[in-house]
């Protein structure tokens, strides 16, 4: 049962401690004020679950973080489970103690700090305290608002259901996914493993007897196929034994043959070179005195083009000077604008300042004659000093004066004491007031004469500020005069520089005229000079230095051509002693006679023959090759194959027998409707009606049994009572809620095998008329007193009405309310 439950920051809960009683314990309050979030404190605390959504949602707003912690007790042994949350939500610290009793003290079980593994252990131990997880505990000890009854309206199929998850069937519902799973993975690593699926295991079977056939087939074909090779090696031995005696007349038959070519080779070129000197010979003696001639004027060319050159120099210095004065010229017309714009400036300067002039001397006569500056100054001075002095002597008379009246009044002195007796008071005041009415009409005139000497003072100072401009004025007019008239000067040189300068340009257009004449007459000059050397270094590279020359290339071109007749445009249709023109030539008929006769008797249309015949039994045999080696490998690749083939189906039969036995586990102990499963529901539904009918007889409502029966693939609910079977759907609400609560606590003992010896009721009384209200009520307060294994009821609920009403002996009240610092409890029973 829970002992106790701590919750710090947690939700709406900002320092809540209960401690909880063994029997009925109630929660009071309106809706929000954090009731049901207990129950949320609790699963946190056991397993780290809630129905709050995200983690964060956890910690209340505005707080360092929250910590949840709860002691429960188990066969008499007493747990407390702890965890803690940071600021962000996350886990930050969960721990599992033993507390001991005798002596007092605890022992941590498990404890980590935001280590996942470690947080997962609290969880898992808890889990093996309780006997059952944080799903079975929900199903089983909490029944949320609304969900009391609930298990009555749930449909046979829907009964069954929940029993399957009650007992674990589900999990045997993933364990028989998770075969199938297993199923495929074998045959996966079968087909991995072998090569082959097991499904593959028929096609093998005639994949084998095909590769057998082919096997023989190709065994067969390669045997007759070498023996075809055989034959043609034997035909192809004798012919290359015959062609190899024929080898050495060849041999000298075919260096005839080269020396022979070479012989036609060297006569023809020799008389294309023949020829080709004969006409290079004639074009020589043909361009050779036109050569003679343009080679003899070189010396009188290189005399003109010297002087054309000493002329180009003179004029080009001409031409060097006139373009420097052109420059000077039309820099000083570029100045003439620019000299009139500071003309027109300066004028203008000079007409601002006499016009400047005339308005001071104006000003000047305005102002008339005026006393100097420093006169003023001082004057100005004097009636500041005597004003002040003025100001003085009225401050005292003042004083004096207040002073005689406060004395008139009082009678007595306000400075020394003394009394008025025998003092002239009246005539005092009297003439203290006249000299008062003399000193202010002697200020008004001092300050009259102080305005008049103040305002000839600014006149003073404005004209001695004129006069001072006037002479820095009248200094810079007789400067702006002369710079007007130099000016002027400078304009007037400039007008004449650009009538100087169209001359100028003139003679330049005739100078530049001259020049490229002179330019044209030695670029002619130094064409024909270059074409005279030319002519000479032709004339030299052929060795004519005179007519005597000329004759002796005549003699060598008559030569040159009496030989190319002599040789034939085709040498190898003419005798080949005609061949012998020159030693070369002769040389080599000689040597092709002698190899002829060394190789007569050779036929080489024979040697062809042979050949021929080599190639095709060499084609035949290539053909034949390949054929045989096709045959082999197909052999081979049967051969493979079919020991490739015969493991595998040896292994896929090792394979399917092992699938099938596994099949048949998988179906009767995995499956949804098999043995174990079929079983596990039998006893769970004899489980649950023993169970039930124990807790219905505590409730002393006349019904004796409680049985669930399963039919046809689904459960039902059966009751029984002193006049026998009693139909759910006809009993009272007080019925139906026992019978509700009976199957609820059947399953709490069931699922957590006698461990889980509390139940939380959030709102059991809502969607309830008041008589179904009154009968939960009664039941609840009877369950509480009863001795069984249900030691402990919480029930959640925000109808206090009921339960005081009622007259419920619960072992603990608390009223939970909500301010605005969050969720308070009092335990106020």
């Amino acid at each position: 049962m829970i002992e106790e439950v701590v919750v710090r920051n947690f939700l709406s809960h900002p320092d809540t401690d209960l401690l909880l009683e063994e029997g009925v314990n109630v929660f009071v309050g309106p809706n929000g004020a954090g009731k049901s979030s207990i129950i949320d404190a609790i699963t946190f605390a056991l397993f780290g679950e809630h129905t709050r959504g995200r983690v964060p949602n956890l910690v209340r707003r505005g707080s360092s973080g929250a910590e949840v912690r709860v002691r429960f007790t188990v066969a008499g042994e007493a747990y407390e489970a702890s965890r803690g949350l940071d600021q962000s939500g996350k886990l930050d610290r969960a721990v599992l103690v033993k507390v001991e009793r005798d002596p007092p003290g605890s022992r941590v079980i498990v404890a980590g700090e935001r280590r996942k593994t470690e947080m997962e252990s609290v969880s898992r131990h808890v889990e093996a305290i309780l006997g059952m997880g944080y799903k079975e505990l929900r199903l089983a000890s909490i029944v949320q608002q609304g969900e009391l009854d609930s298990v009555l309206e749930l449909q046979p199929r829907e009964l069954k259901e929940l029993i399957n998850r009650l007992v674990g069937i589900d999990d045997l519902d993933r364990a028989y996914a998770l075969s199938r799973d297993v199923i495929d993975g074998f045959k996966e690593r079968v087909r991995r493993d072998v090569g082959f699926s097991v499904d593959d295991v028929e096609r093998l079977e005639e994949e084998v007897e095909e590769l057998k056939r082919r096997m023989e087939e190709a065994r067969g074909r390669a045997a007759e196929l070498g023996r075809r090779m055989e034959e043609l090696g034997s035909r192809e031995s004798r012919l290359r034994e015959e062609l190899e005696a024929m080898e050495p007349l060849r041999r000298k038959a075919m260096e005839a043959e080269g020396r022979f070519s070479a012989l036609i080779e060297y006569l023809l070129h020799l008389r294309e070179e023949t020829i080709r000197r004969a006409k290079e010979l004639r074009s020589v003696l043909a361009e050779a005195p036109g050569r003679m001639e343009e080679a003899a004027r070189a010396t009188e060319l290189e005399k003109e083009l010297e002087a054309a050159r000493r002329d180009l120099e003179v004029l080009e210095r001409e031409l060097e000077e006139i373009r420097g004065r052109r420059a000077d010229l039309a820099a000083s017309a570029k100045r003439a604008a620019e000299l009139e714009r500071d003309l027109a400036r300066k004028e203008g300067e000079l007409r601002r300042i006499e016009a400047r002039m005339g308005e001071i001397e104006a000003r000047r006569r305005e102002l008339g004659e005026l006393r100097p500056v420093e006169e003023l100054d001082r004057l100005m001075r004097d009636a500041d000093a005597r004003l002040k002095e003025l100001e003085r002597r009225r401050g005292e008379v003042g004083k004096e004066i207040r002073n005689l009246e406060e004395l008139r009044r009082t009678g007595r002195c306000p400075t020394c004491g003394r009394t008025i007796e025998g003092m002239d008071v009246e005539g005092r005041l009297e003439g203290l007031r006249g000299e008062l009415g003399r000193i202010e009409e002697e200020i008004r005139d001092v300050e009259a004469g102080r305005s008049k000497i103040e305002e000839e003072l600014r006149r003073a100072r404005e004209a001695a500020k004129l006069d001072g401009e006037a002479s820095t004025v009248g200094e810079r007019a007789p400067a702006l005069r002369e710079e007007i008239g130099e000016l002027r000067r400078r304009i007037e040189e400039a007008r004449r520089a650009a009538v100087e300068l169209g001359g100028i340009e003139e003679e330049l257009r005739r100078k530049e005229d001259a020049r490229r004449e002179l330019r044209r007459r030695i670029d002619s000059a130094e064409g024909e000079l270059r074409r005279a050397r030319e002519a000479s270094a032709w004339l030299g590279a052929r060795g004519i230095s005179g007519p005597g020359d000329l004759e002796r290339l005549g003699s060598e071109a008559s030569a040159a051509e009496e030989l190319a007749r002599r040789i034939p445009a085709d040498p190898r249709s003419s005798e080949l002693d005609s061949l012998a023109l020159d030693p070369r030539s002769s040389e080599l008929v000689r040597e092709v006679a002698e190899l002829r006769r060394e190789a007569s008797g050779y036929d080489e249309s024979r040697r062809r023959e042979i050949e021929d015949e080599l190639r095709s039994i060499g084609e035949e045999k290539v053909r034949v090759s390949g054929e045989l080696g096709s045959a082999r490998s197909v052999e081979e690749d049967s051969r493979r194959g079919l020991e490739v083939r015969e493991g595998a189906l040896a292994q896929l039969r090792r394979a399917r027998k092992y699938l099938d036995v596994y099949e048949r586990i998988r179906r009767d102990i995995f499956g949804r409707d098999g043995r174990l499963a079929s079983g596990l529901r039998d006893w769970a539904v004899e489980a649950l009606s023993d169970a039930a009918s124990e807790h219905i007889r505590m409730f002393g409502m006349g019904i004796s049994t409680v049985q669930l029966r399963e039919d046809g693939g689904d459960v039902g609910i059966t009751c029984y009572g002193q006049s026998g079977r009693m139909d759910v759907e006809a009993m009272s609400g007080g019925e139906r809620v026992a019978v509700a609560l009976a199957l609820r606590f059947a399953m709490a003992r069931l699922i957590g095998g006698s461990r889980a010896d509390f139940i939380i009721l959030d709102e059991p009384t809502a969607n309830l008329d008041s008589e179904h209200r009154r009968k939960l009520v009664d039941l609840v307060s009877a369950m509480g007193n009863m001795a069984g294994p249900l030691r402990q009821i919480i029930v959640i609920t925000h109808d206090r009405e009921t339960f005081e009403d009622s007259g419920v002996e619960a072992s603990a009240v608390f009223s939970f309310s909500r301010g605005p610092e969050g969720s308070s409890v009092r335990r106020i029973s």
